[in-house]
């Protein structure tokens, strides 16, 4: 009983009104179910058998704060369980918004303004879904953290200890948050080799901040990344051993991920819809950033330039990996999720415009793009009308 009650909770808690009326149209997903209950009951095999889309780990992580939470297993406590690791989220990123514009006010606004209108509509439709974004992008954004922090910069193995455990959880949590993760990670290393490449003094060291790192800094980061994600999958495989006296069956998840290659239970968006604009926005400013933080990368500017610059690249490379999900996976609910980047960015040029005439000004077509891009961004703000025919 135990076991159905929390497979139940797990399946249909992710798309469930606070209510705890079932969304239309999430049946067809229980249909798709390929292994025995009791086999899971048995701990012979992996709990992936319901929306796999999710992957093995948040399946573990919902039995788990149902057996462990005081709440009762139910629709209602796992909408609430899911708006506290939102709540948890919004605040994270309203901490990493402030990188971005040095603790400047007008970023209260825009975050408060994407908290507010929780409610999306892509299809005519408002959203009735209970946000599951801390669940499906918090370690996204947590890698992202690891980092762009000057803190974990000062102390370089602190900073790959806490990147491969981000890295580690990742690759056991879902694919999609695995492949999200993992691009990110090698975008941030990426990034940082680079900077050691090229800001060198010729004797291997790369000035960062007020310290120096030698060259050969990114491997205890890439060690660690590589330690996390394999101890991760050891502990999986040891727990599962243990339980049930076999080894992990991944065929089910695997059935699962083909399912839904071969299109089962894709939305993909309308033309017109306002998204294709939010994407614009997260590109335009890869591409702008990118090339600034390119050209500055042999100049001396403020230790805190680099790290600035660093964020919103990550920022919209993130929200470009997201959009990739929407475009097969449209759900309303799926825009809230995807405001954060787009607000964050937003955060990122209201900054450049206030700073005018300042060191990161640069060039007479900055206001322009700055502009267009703050505007569009708030328009990506406004509630469901804008995507109604």
């Amino acid at each position: 009983a135990d076991v159905d009650m929390v497979l139940d909770a797990a399946f249909f808690g992710v798309a469930t009104r606070s209510t705890g009326i079932i969304a239309p149209g999430i049946m067809g997903h229980r249909s798709k179910n390929l292994i025995d209950k009791m086999d899971i009951a048995k701990a012979k095999s992996l709990l992936a058998d319901i929306n796999a889309q999710y992957g093995v780990g948040v399946h573990y992580l919902i039995g788990m704060l149902f057996l462990w939470n005081p709440l009762l297993i139910s629709f209602p406590a796992f909408t609430f369980v899911t708006n506290l690791g939102e709540l948890a989220l919004a605040a994270g990123l309203f901490v990493l918004a402030g990188r971005v514009s040095r603790w400047s006010a007008s970023y209260m606004l825009l975050i408060g303004v994407v908290m507010a209108l929780h409610r999306f509509g892509n299809v005519a439709n408002p959203s009735a879904y209970a946000s599951t974004g801390a669940i499906r992008f918090g370690l996204g954004w947590l890698a992202i953290a690891c980092l762009t922090s000057r803190r974990l910069r000062r102390h370089p193995r602190a900073g790959a200890a806490c990147l491969g455990l981000v890295a580690g959880l990742a690759s056991v949590h879902s694919l999609e948050v695995f492949i999200y993760t993992t691009a990110l990670v090698v975008c941030g290393l990426g990034m940082e080799w680079v900077r050691h490449q090229v800001s060198g003094d010729g004797g291997g060291v790369v000035p960062v901040g007020r310290v120096t790192h030698p060259r050969l800094a990114l491997m205890p980061s890439a060690v660690a990344v590589g330690a996390g994600m394999v101890g991760f999958h050891v502990a999986l495989l040891l727990d599962v051993v243990r339980r049930s006296g076999h080894l992990p069956d991944w065929r089910h998840y695997t059935q699962y991920l083909s399912v839904y290659d071969g299109g089962f239970g894709f939305v993909p968006p309308e033309v017109r819809s306002p998204w294709l604009a939010m994407f614009l926005v997260c590109a335009i400013t890869l591409i702008v950033v990118g090339a600034q933080w390119a050209s500055r990368l042999t100049e001396a500017v403020d230790a805190d330039a680099v790290p600035v610059a660093e964020t919103v690249i990550l920022t919209a490379v993130y929200g470009m990996l997201q959009f990739s999900y929407f475009a097969f996976r449209s759900h309303p609910n799926n825009l809230y999720h995807l405001m954060y980047p787009v607000a964050i960015i937003a955060v990122y040029w209201l900054h450049r415009l206030q700073q005018r005439g300042g060191d990161l000004w640069d060039g007479p077509m900055m206001p322009l793009v700055a502009g267009a891009i703050v505007a569009v961004s708030m328009v990506m703000c406004v509630p469901p009308a804008l995507a109604k025919p």
